[in-house]
C-alpha cells in the first residue's frame, strides 16, 4: 500500500555538503532520502541510492558525501506504521528535486598560449566543463602583475582568443572558470610565455624519407620548425650541394606552413649530398640555416629469382640474385613465402640469397616467393615475385617379403628397393597400415610382436631426399604364428626377450584402474602411473610352460621395463608383469605350472 508523498522537497548546496529539506504528510513516521547522480541510472526506477533514513520530526538531511564536480538530485519518501510493516510513498507520487551542482568549480588545467597571426589563442582542459558557464582570462608581462583581458561567457569553455595581442611585449596567461550559482575556481597555473615576435630558431630533425633514394624517383625532405615566438611556420628555403662542393644550390623560397618538400624525380644525380633548411614564422626574417644533414642518391639495385619452375621438392630453398649498376654491395635481403591466397608461410632477412625456409609444400600445390634487396648505400630494390607450382617425382615403391617364424612368434620382413630417380633414402614398414619401423633401403626388420592366430598385412613406403614419398608397395599377407594356442610374452628394449605359456593358458581379469607407462629422457625404464579409468586391467595368467622354457620366462618377468602380451585370439597389448610363481623343483618336470600377475598398461 502506498502512502501520501512528501512536499516542498528542496536541495541547496552549503559549501561542499548539500542540505535537503521537505514537509511530511500527517501520520509520517520515517523518511528515506535517495540521491541520484547525473548520468547514473542505478537503483530502482533510476532513483539512485538510499543515503539515509531519519525520523519524521527531522525533515532535514545533510548529504556530506555528494560526489564532487557532479550534479545530483534527491527524492524523500514518507512512510507510516511500524518499521516491520511500513507503508511508503512511491515513485509515482514522489518527485525529485532540481539538479544541484556539488562542490566548487575546478581550475582549468594545462593552459597553453600560441600566437596565430596578430592574435594569441589560449586552450586548456576543464574538469568541470559539464557545468561551467564562463571564464576570466588574465594577462601578465612579468608573471607578477596581472590584468583582466576578458570575461567571456559560454558553457564548458576550453579556449579563448586574445585578439590583437601586442607583438612587442611578452605575454603569459592564467584562467579562472565560473559557473552559475557556484563559487568560481581558483586561477590556473600560468601558461607558457609568448615572446616578442622574432625570427625562428634554426630548424632541427632534418630527414630524407628512407635516408637514400634512386635518382629516378621523387623524394620527400622533412624538418622541425622551431618557433621563438610560438608562431607557426609560414615559409621555408632549402639549399643543397654535393659533399665537399663549394657552392650551394637553392631550391627557392616556398610559402607554406608544412615542414616538408618533395623533389621531383631526376632532380639529383648519383652522389652523397648535404642539405640545409631555414624557416620563417610571423616575423619578417628567416631563421639561421639549420645544421647540415646528409643524404645519398644511388641507383636502386635489382633483385632476381632463379628458382626452378615447377618447384621439384617439398622443401623450399630460396635462390636469388643481386645486381647494382655502380657496383655498390649487398647489405640486406627480404624474403617472403606465401600461399597463393596470401597466407604467410615464412620470412627471412639478413644477407643470404639462398635461405632454406622452414616450410613443407605438398605435391600439386603452389606457393608464392618474394624478394627485395638493399644496397649498402641504403636503397631498396623493387620487390620481385614468382608463383611456383610444386611437382616432384616419387621414388619407386619397394618390394616387401615377409617370412613367419611360427616357433618364435615373429616375422622377418625384408625389402628390395629398385633403382631410379629420385632414390630412396629411407623406408617405412607398415603392419596392418601402421608404421612399425623405419629402415634403410634394402634393409630388413624383425617384427617381434605380430598378433597371434590371424593374418597380418605388411607394406612399405619409400622416402627420397627431396623429400618425396613413393606409392605403397604391394601387400604381403601372412599368418605370423599358425593356429597356436599359447600366450606369448615379450620384454626388453626391442622386445627381444621372449617366452610362451604354451599349454592351457588362462587369464583371470578383474576390474581396476588402468596403469599407464611413460618414458622420460635420461631414464632407461618407464615410469608407471595409475589413471582414473576403470576397466579389466588387473589379472592373473596361469598355464604350463615346458621346463626348458622356464629360464626364458623368468628373464621376461624379471625385466624391469615394459612388456607385451599376445593371446591366441589376436589380442595384443602392453602389460606390466608382476610375481611369477611355480612349484619348487618343477624345473625337472616336463611341464611346469606357472602363475604370473599381470597389469594392463596400454
Amino acid at each position: 500500500m502506498t502512502f501520501s508523498p512528501t512536499t516542498g522537497v528542496s536541495a541547496v548546496r552549503s559549501g561542499t555538503p548539500v542540505v535537503v529539506t521537505w514537509s511530511n504528510p500527517s501520520g509520517t513516521v520515517w523518511n528515506d532520502v535517495w540521491r541520484q547522480t547525473e548520468g547514473d541510472p542505478s537503483g530502482p526506477s533510476g532513483r539512485g541510492v538510499c543515503i539515509g533514513s531519519v525520523l519524521a520530526a527531522t525533515v532535514t538531511f545533510t548529504d556530506a558525501g555528494a560526489p564532487a564536480n557532479k550534479r545530483v538530485r534527491y527524492r524523500v519518501y514518507a512512510g507510516k506504521g511500524p518499521r516491520s510493516s511500513i507503508e511508503w510513498s512511491d515513485d509515482t507520487n514522489t518527485s525529485p528535486t532540481a539538479w544541484v551542482s556539488v562542490a566548487a568549480v575546478s581550475a582549468p588545467v594545462g593552459v597553453v598560449a600560441k600566437r596565430v597571426g596578430s592574435d594569441i589563442v589560449l586552450s586548456w582542459s576543464s574538469p568541470s566543463a559539464a557545468f561551467t558557464t564562463g571564464a576570466v582570462v588574465q594577462d601578465s608581462v612579468d608573471g607578477s602583475t596581472w590584468s583582466t583581458v576578458a570575461s567571456p561567457s559560454g558553457a564548458g569553455m576550453v579556449t579563448y582568443t586574445h585578439t590583437g595581442a601586442s607583438q612587442t611585449i611578452t605575454h603569459r596567461y592564467r584562467v579562472q572558470l565560473t559557473a552559475t550559482g557556484l563559487p568560481s575556481s581558483v586561477y590556473s597555473a600560468t601558461s607558457n610565455v609568448v615572446g616578442v615576435v622574432a625570427a625562428p630558431n634554426p630548424p632541427t630533425g632534418l630527414t630524407v624519407a628512407g635516408g637514400a633514394f634512386d635518382p629516378g624517383v621523387a623524394s620527400t625532405f622533412t624538418w622541425v620548425h622551431n618557433a621563438a615566438d610560438t608562431t607557426d611556420q609560414s615559409g621555408f628555403e632549402i639549399q643543397y650541394r654535393l659533399t665537399g662542393a663549394g657552392s650551394w644550390t637553392s631550391a627557392g623560397v616556398t610559402v607554406s606552413a608544412v615542414s616538408a618538400k618533395t623533389f621531383a624525380a631526376a632532380t639529383f644525380t648519383v652522389g652523397t649530398y648535404e642539405w640545409q633548411v631555414r624557416t620563417k614564422g610571423l616575423h619578417a626574417s628567416y631563421s639561421a640555416w639549420s645544421a647540415s644533414a646528409l643524404f645519398t642518391v644511388s641507383r636502386a639495385p635489382v633483385a632476381g629469382l632463379v628458382m626452378a619452375n615447377p618447384w621439384p621438392s617439398s622443401v623450399v630453398t630460396g635462390a636469388g640474385t643481386y645486381y647494382q649498376a655502380d657496383g655498390v654491395g649487398l647489405a640486406e635481403v627480404s624474403w617472403t613465402v606465401e600461399t597463393t591466397t596470401g597466407q604467410l608461410l615464412a620470412q627471412a632477412s639478413g644477407q643470404s640469397l639462398t635461405p632454406v625456409f622452414p616450410v613443407t609444400v605438398t605435391n600439386g600445390s603452389s606457393f608464392v616467393v618474394k624478394l627485395a634487396v638493399r644496397s649498402t648505400a641504403g636503397v631498396w630494390s623493387p620487390q620481385v615475385q614468382a608463383t611456383l607450382p610444386v611437382s616432384f617425382a616419387k621414388p619407386i615403391a619397394p618390394t616387401v617379403t615377409a617370412t613367419p617364424d611360427v616357433g618364435a612368434g615373429l616375422v622377418q620382413v625384408g625389402l628390395n628397393n629398385p633403382g631410379g630417380s629420385p632414390a630412396a633414402v629411407s623406408v617405412d614398414i607398415l603392419r596392418d597400415g601402421v608404421v612399425i619401423a623405419t629402415v634403410a633401403p634394402g634393409g630388413s626388420w624383425t617384427d617381434r610382436l605380430p598378433p597371434l592366430g590371424r593374418t597380418v598385412t605388411y607394406t612399405a613406403v619409400a622416402t627420397s631426399a627431396l623429400p618425396s614419398v613413393s606409392d605403397p608397395s604391394a601387400a604381403v599377407v601372412v599368418n605370423a604364428t599358425g593356429p597356436g594356442t599359447g600366450v606369448r610374452l615379450n620384454a626388453g628394449d626391442g622386445f627381444e626377450l621372449a617366452a610362451q605359456v604354451a599349454m592351457n593358458p588362462n587369464i583371470d581379469w578383474s576390474e581396476g584402474p588402468r596403469r599407464e607407462s611413460r618414458e622420460y629422457r635420461g631414464r632407461r625404464f618407464e615410469t608407471f602411473y595409475t589413471s582414473a579409468v576403470e576397466e579389466d586391467t588387473a589379472g592373473t595368467l596361469t598355464g604350463h610352460v615346458y621346463a626348458v622354457d622356464l629360464g626364458a620366462l623368468r628373464a621376461v618377468v624379471a625385466y624391469r621395463g615394459r612388456a607385451w602380451l599376445r593371446d591366441p585370439d589376436g589380442r595384443s597389448f602392453e602389460v606390466h608383469l608382476g610375481r611369477l610363481q611355480y612349484p619348487a623343483g618343477a624345473a625337472s618336470w616336463m611341464l611346469v605350472p606357472v602363475s604370473i600377475q599381470i597389469t594392463r598398461t596400454g
